[in-house]
C-alpha cells in the first residue's frame, strides 16, 4: 500500500472513513490495484469485504501476488459478478441486510452505466442515483465504500471527465484521481493533495 504522511489519505485507503470514495482515472492507471490493496488490508485484519466485479476482471493470481501469496486473505473477500446495472443494484440491496460488513468495492461503477447511457440516458442516470443512495445507506451503517470509475475525453472542452459526471462527484465524499504519465495520486476531495507513486508486482508504492 502507498506509504504517505497524509493521515486523511491513509484513513481512506485503510477504510477508516465510512463514506463513498471514488477512485477514477485512465485505463492502467492503478485503480483496481489500489482498491485490491484496500481489500487486502481489511481482510488481514479479519474484516469482511465484498468486491463487486462489474468488469469481470477480478484476478485471484494478481491478488495473491499483492498479498504475498497468503491464501487466508481470500476467506474474507467475497466476489460478486453482476450481469447488468439492475442486477448490480439487487446485489447492493442484499448487502444492506448483512452485519459486520466493513468494505464494499465496485470495480467499476461506470461500466454498466456507460453501456445503458447509450440506450436510455434518463433511466440509466436514475438507476445510478438509486445505487448511490444504497451505497450511502451502507456508509451510514458503518461500511466503507470504494468505487472505481472510468473516464472519457470531452473533445469539445479538451477535458477528461469521469463517467457519471457531477452525480458521482456529489455522492462521493472522497475523490481520488490517478494519473499514469507520470504516476500521481491526486486527492481532489475533501481537499487537494498530490502523491507520486509507482506500480510494482507487490502493488502501489
Amino acid at each position: 500500500m502507498i506509504q504517505t504522511d497524509l493521515k486523511l489519505l491513509e484513513d481512506i485507503l485503510k477504510g477508516n472513513r465510512k463514506e463513498i470514495c471514488c477512485v477514477y482515472g485512465e485505463p492502467a492507471s492503478g485503480k483496481t490495484t489500489l482498491v485490491k490493496e484496500a481489500a487486502i488490508f481489511q481482510s488481514k485484519n479479519g474484516k469482511k469485504v465484498v468486491f463487486i466485479d462489474s468488469e469481470k476482471t477480478f484476478n485471484t493470481d494478481r491478488l495473491m501476488q499483492l498479498c504475498g501469496n497468503k491464501k487466508e486473505i481470500l476467506k474474507n473477500i467475497f466476489v460478486l459478478k453482476p450481469k447488468n446495472l439492475k442486477e448490480q443494484r439487487k446485489y447492493l440491496k442484499k448487502l444492506l441486510k448483512l452485519k459486520d460488513l466493513d468494505l464494499v468495492i465496485i470495480d467499476s461503477v461506470g461500466f454498466f452505466h456507460r453501456y445503458e447511457l447509450k440506450k436510455d440516458s434518463v433511466n440509466a442516470n436514475k438507476e445510478l442515483h438509486k445505487q448511490c443512495n444504497i451505497l450511502s445507506e451502507l456508509c451510514s451503517k458503518g461500511t466503507a465504500v470504494m468505487i472505481t470509475n472510468q473516464v472519457y475525453e470531452d473533445i469539445e472542452n479538451k477535458k477528461i471527465n469521469l463517467v457519471g459526471g457531477s452525480m458521482l462527484k456529489n455522492w462521493s465524499k472522497c475523490l481520488l484521481k490517478l494519473e499514469k504519465n507520470p504516476r500521481k495520486l491526486i486527492l481532489e476531495k475533501p481537499r487537494n493533495k498530490e502523491v507520486a507513486f509507482k506500480i510494482i508486482k507487490e502493488g502501489l508504492v
